[in-house]
Order: structure tokens, then C-alpha cells, then sequence
């Protein structure tokens, strides 16, 4: 049988609907031999970024059996993935399921509308403007270069996810902004105004966590945000002490807080600060939900559905991955 010939070419795949048009324009970018990409593409001894293969995402799914016919028959090892946290999470659960390939390796390219995963990952956030040119200048003036490191990713339910879960309070907000028909959810403040009418609902019912085996929490409920990234929400710090890197994810679980309460957390959380409201926070291999009632759960924007338990693990070093840093 003939052995696949290795490519080191990097395989561009981008979600051409992200961030109204971001997308595109950071293809654009990633194909210009200048500043960060050609840094890159020499880590990587990639040849020249104008040479390299594209695949658009498509609502049918079919980008999946192109990406991974580069990969299994023509050898490229490497996929640049341009798009929100949605389409990471996407990519990086393909990638997953292809790894006995061997040598696979994902760089993710921030080009959605919030890019919590990379917060994260980079330090980076769209107030920095265009992220091909944050790279460049973070080259030359911090001289951050591009280096390979291990990717933790996370399930839920055997589910995979990249950055983080929301169950109760931040899923149901997601399961109505996405199935809700109403005058809002067409509009830029959908997951406001899911927010606030979230707060009105009933109180949640009860809960028991246990991470590793052992009950850290056993109340009433309200809402838990479980994190292999610090942030979701466009910058909403629920889990300050997650890593990609270190074999465990992070959680935060609280009862039905006042309506004050909840202005002040989401202020201090949007400021990295440790949230005023009552909770509890824990952080370990395995985390186990268990409720009094169906509970919803979200995953990197989409919502997964209600169930009486979730499950929550960290799958350590699950990728291979070029992060740009000092």
C-alpha cells in the first residue's frame, strides 16, 4: 500500500459567516506572506502562506470530508482554523477524532464576534483591533513568537468542547436566544434581553457536584459555568484560574442571586475580579452535575439540550498547537 507523502503545508479552514465578514478578511491576511503569518509559516516550515489549500465551512458539514482528505491522503498535518468559538470547537472535535493520523496540529484564528477561547489562549481580544496585525506588532515590539504547546480539550456528556459550558442560568439563556420567536432575536441584544428575562424565571431548583469522585457542592441552583477557558460572553471571566494546559477544567456553581447581585458579579467578572454574588468554585478532572430537574447545557454557543445530570471531563493534551507568546 502506498504511504501518504507528508505535506507541510498548513491547511487554511474558515467559516466565511463568521463575525459579518471577519472571516474573510483574516484569510486574507493569513495568506499574505507579511508580519506574524510568515513567522508562522517559518515554525512551521511551511512554504509560503500564499501556497496554502483552503476550505470554506458549510452548513452541510461536508467541509469535514475535505479537511480530512488533506489529511489522510494528500499528508498535511496542520490546520489553521479561522472562525468564532463554534467553529474551533467544530474543527478541534474533527481533529480529535482523526489523532491516530498522528502529528496533528490545530492554530486557531480568532475571527467571530466575542473569541472568548482567545482571550484566553492569546490575550487577545478584538478591542486590539485586527488580529494579524496585534501579531505582528506583538512580534516587534514584545517579541512574541509562535511556539508549538499541548491543547487540553473538554466533553461534556462525551460531547467535546474547546472553551467553556454553561448549565442552568447561561444554557437556558442560549436555548431561548436560539429557539425563542420574538422581536428580539433578530437583534445584536438577544442574549441581553434572554438575560434578563433568565433572572425572572423560577429559581432553579437543587444540585449536587461532585469533582473527582467527591460532592464539593449540594444546594439550591441556579447556574455553573465549567471552563477549559477562562471566559464565554464576549469577556465574562467566570473560571480566572483555567489553563489549556493543565489536565483540568474549572467550575463555578451559585444559587438564585438578587438582581443587584448579579449587576455586580457580571461587573467584577468582566473585570477578572472574584464574583460578589454567593458561590462556590472548584476545579478537577471530572465534574458531575446531578439535579432535581432537566437543566440546560451550552457549549461554546450552541445549545445541547436538558437532562437530569452532565457529565464534564478534561481531555488533557487531546491536540497539538502554535500559540503566539513571549
Amino acid at each position: 500500500m502506498a504511504q501518504t507523502v507528508k505535506d507541510n503545508r498548513i491547511l487554511i479552514l474558515v467559516n466565511p459567516a463568521s463575525g459579518n465578514g471577519r472571516g474573510e478578511e483574516l484569510l486574507k491576511g493569513a495568506t499574505h506572506a507579511a508580519g506574524g503569518v510568515m513567522q508562522l509559516a517559518e515554525r512551521c516550515q511551511a512554504g509560503s502562506p500564499s501556497d496554502w489549500p483552503v476550505v470554506h465551512t458549510t452548513k452541510d458539514g461536508a467541509w469535514k470530508i475535505e479537511v480530512e482528505a488533506y489529511l489522510r491522503t494528500r499528508g498535511l498535518r496542520t490546520v489553521m482554523v479561522i472562525g468564532g468559538d463554534g467553529t474551533l470547537m467544530e474543527a478541534a472535535s474533527l481533529l480529535y477524532s482523526l489523532r491516530a493520523l498522528g502529528g496533528l496540529s490545530m492554530i486557531p484564528i480568532p475571527g467571530g464576534r466575542g473569541n472568548d477561547f482567545s482571550r484566553t489562549f492569546y490575550g487577545y481580544s478584538l478591542e486590539q483591533g485586527d488580529f494579524w496585525e496585534w501579531a505582528a506588532n506583538s512580534i516587534e515590539r514584545e517579541g512574541r513568537q509562535w511556539k508549538r504547546c499541548d491543547l487540553d480539550l473538554a466533553s461534556a456528556n462525551g460531547k467535546l468542547f474547546i472553551n467553556m459550558a454553561s448549565i442552568g442560568y447561561g444554557g437556558k439563556v442560549v436555548e431561548n436566544a436560539q429557539n425563542r420567536k420574538a422581536f428580539w432575536s433578530k437583534t445584536s441584544l438577544v442574549y441581553q434581553v434572554e438575560g434578563v428575562l433568565a433572572m425572572t424565571s423560577g429559581a432553579g431548583g437543587s444540585c449536587n457536584v461532585k469533582v473527582d469522585g467527591k460532592s464539593v457542592y449540594m444546594g439550591p441552583f441556579f447556574g455553573a459555568f465549567v471552563g477549559n477557558g477562562q471566559a464565554n460572553g464576549s469577556g465574562l471571566y467566570w473560571t480566572t484560574g483555567a489553563r489549556f494546559d493543565d489536565g483540568k477544567i474549572d467550575g463555578i456553581v451559585f444559587p438564585k442571586p438578587g438582581m443587584l447581585d448579579m449587576i455586580r458579579t457580571m461587573s467584577a467578572i468582566k473585570a477578572k475580579e472574584d464574583p460578589p454574588m454567593r458561590h462556590t468554585d472548584f476545579q478537577g478532572a471530572e465534574i458531575v452535575f446531578h439535579f432535581d430537574r432537566p437543566t440546560a447545557l451550552e457549549l461554546d454557543g450552541d445549545y445541547m439540550g436538558n437532562a437530569l445530570s452532565h457529565e464534564l471531563k478534561c481531555l488533557p493534551n487531546a491536540l497539538n498547537s502554535w500559540v503566539l507568546k513571549k
